[in-house]
C-alpha cells in the first residue's frame, strides 16, 4: 500500500520545479493530522466533493434552467467539465493535478441560482448589507458555512487551495482583496483553474445555445474561432449541420484552445526561467495565458461600442409604444381532429405548445396524484422509443417538454376540474418534431 509519504515522493520526482507539491504546503488554518494514504491536496479535493454545497450545484443554472431539458448544462456539469479540462492542462504542464482539480470543483460553490442574472439581482437586493459576490461566497462556504467537523468551521483547506479560490480570475470573477499576498500572482495551478473555467464556458455555452435553437449555425458561421474550428475539423460550409457535426466542431475548438494555451504557457515558462512555485508567484504577469492574438480578440469583444455605434442601432422609446390595451384574438383551428386554441404572437421564431388533457372524470381521491403522473408520463417512453431514446429525441429536436397540472374541487360536489398539460417549445423548423413527440 502506498502511504502519503510515498505519494509525496512521487510528486517530488514527477512534477516540474514550478509545480506546487503537497509536502511543501503552508498547511491548514487549524492544525490537524494529515491522512495516512492521501496527500493534503487530495484530501482538499475530496472534502469539496462531499459537501452539501457541491451537490446543490446540480439544480443551479449555467445558461438554461434545469427544467428546459436534461441535455443542457447545469452548474455542476459545467464544474465537472472545468475540472476535466484543468486536469488535462495540469498533466501536460507537469503541474499538481490534485490541486488544480480541487480548485476547479470549488470555484462555483457560492454561485446562486439563475446564473449571473441571479447573482446581479441578489447583489442589488443585498446592497445595504455589503452586496453579494459568488467568489466571496465560495470562500465563505469553505471557511465558515460548511458545518461538518467538530474541531473547526468550514473545511479547513490548505493555504494554497484557499489562495486559489481568492485569486480565481475570469471575465465573471474578480480576485478578492483579502490577506493572501494580493501583491503576488497565484500558483500556476490556480492560474490553470481560472483558464479552464473560461475555456469551458466559452465553448459549452455556445454548444447549449446551438442545441436549444436560440442560436443557429448562421449566427456563428462568420465568427473567427468557429471558422478556424470548422477548417481544422474538416467541416465544409455546405455540410449538413447535424448533432454529430456540432459535437465535432466543439471538440475541435476545445482542443485548439487548449493547444494554444499550452504552447503560450510553455513559452512563458521557458522565457521566465521559473524554478519554484514562489518564482511563479513573483512574475509580473500570469504564466498561464492565451497567445497575443487570442487576447487581442477577447479585448476587442469586451470593449464597449462607441456612442456613435450605439446611436446607429434602431431602438424603441416609450413614445413608440401603443398606450391602449390591445386584445389579442384567440384563434380556433382543427389540428389532427383535436380543437386547438392559439394566439398569433411574435415569439422570435420559437413555438410554444401546450397539449391539455381534460381529467374531469377523475375521482377526487386521485387528484393528488395528477402532478406525479405528469412527471412519470415523460419518463415512460412510447411504443416507438424507450425512455433513453425519447429523452435523446427531445433533447436534440426541441427546447424541452415538461408537464404541468391544474386541479380544483367543487365544494359539496362529486366532480373535480382537473387538467394535465404537456408543455413544449421548439424552433419553427423543428415544430413538426415537437408535434410528433407529443402525439
Amino acid at each position: 500500500m502506498r502511504m502519503r509519504e510515498t505519494l509525496e515522493q512521487i510528486e517530488a520526482l514527477s512534477l516540474e520545479p514550478y509545480a506546487m507539491r503537497s509536502a511543501e504546503s503552508r498547511g491548514r488554518e487549524y492544525p490537524e493530522a494529515e491522512a495516512p494514504y492521501r496527500t493534503a491536496f487530495q484530501r482538499d479535493r475530496e472534502r469539496v466533493l462531499h459537501t452539501t454545497s457541491f451537490r446543490r450545484l446540480q439544480g443551479k443554472t449555467q445558461v438554461f434552467i434545469a427544467t428546459e431539458g436534461d441535455y443542457y448544462r447545469t452548474r455542476i456539469t459545467h464544474t465537472l467539465e472545468v475540472a476535466q479540462i484543468g486536469r488535462t492542462i495540469a498533466r501536460s504542464l507537469g503541474a499538481n493535478e490534485d490541486l488544480v482539480e480541487g480548485i476547479c470543483l470549488a470555484h462555483d460553490l457560492g454561485h446562486p441560482p439563475f446564473g449571473h442574472s441571479g447573482e446581479a439581482k441578489l447583489a442589488a437586493l443585498m446592497q445595504d448589507y455589503g452586496g453579494f459576490d459568488h467568489n466571496r461566497h465560495s470562500y465563505r462556504i469553505v471557511t465558515e458555512l460548511e458545518d461538518r467537523y467538530t474541531d473547526f468551521p468550514g473545511l479547513n483547506l490548505t493555504y494554497e487551495f484557499r489562495e486559489g479560490l481568492v485569486k480565481h480570475e475570469t471575465e465573471y470573477d474578480v480576485m478578492l482583496p483579502v490577506a493572501y499576498e494580493p501583491e503576488l500572482r497565484s500558483t500556476l495551478e490556480s492560474q490553470i483553474a481560472s483558464f479552464a473555467d473560461e475555456l469551458a464556458y466559452n465553448t459549452h455555452d455556445v454548444d447549449d445555445g446551438l442545441r436549444s435553437g436560440l442560436l443557429n449555425v448562421q449566427d456563428v458561421a462568420q465568427v473567427g474561432w468557429w471558422k478556424r474550428a470548422c477548417a481544422s475539423a474538416g467541416v465544409s460550409p455546405d455540410e449538413p449541420f447535424t448533432d454529430r457535426v456540432r459535437h465535432r466542431i466543439i471538440r475541435r475548438q476545445i482542443r485548439l484552445m487548449v493547444t494554444d494555451l499550452l504552447e503560450e504557457t510553455t513559452r512563458r515558462i521557458e522565457r521566465s526561467g521559473v524554478k519554484s512555485p514562489d518564482d511563479a508567484r513573483r512574475q509580473p504577469e500570469n504564466l498561464v495565458a492565451f497567445p497575443e492574438e487570442t487576447r487581442r480578440l477577447k479585448q476587442k469583444q469586451a470593449t464597449p461600442d462607441t456612442p456613435e455605434a450605439l446611436a446607429a442601432i434602431p431602438h424603441l422609446t416609450l413614445a413608440d409604444l401603443d398606450k391602449r390595451n390591445k386584445l389579442i384574438p384567440l384563434e380556433t383551428t382543427d389540428l389532427s381532429g383535436a380543437r386547438a386554441l392559439y394566439h398569433d404572437l411574435f415569439t422570435n421564431g420559437i413555438i410554444y405548445l401546450d397539449v391539455g388533457f381534460n381529467l374531469r372524470q377523475l375521482p377526487q381521491e386521485y387528484l393528488p396524484y395528477v402532478t406525479l403522473f405528469g412527471r412519470a408520463l415523460l419518463g415512460l417512453g412510447t411504443q416507438a422509443e424507450d425512455f433513453v431514446k425519447l429523452s435523446q429525441h427531445i433533447g436534440r429536436k426541441t427546447g424541452g417538454i415538461r408537464s404541468a397540472s391544474y386541479t380544483a374541487t367543487v365544494t359539496g360536489g362529486g366532480e373535480a376540474a382537473a387538467w394535465l398539460f404537456l408543455r413544449g417549445k421548439a424552433t419553427v423548423a423543428q415544430s413538426g418534431e415537437l408535434l410528433h413527440i407529443l402525439r
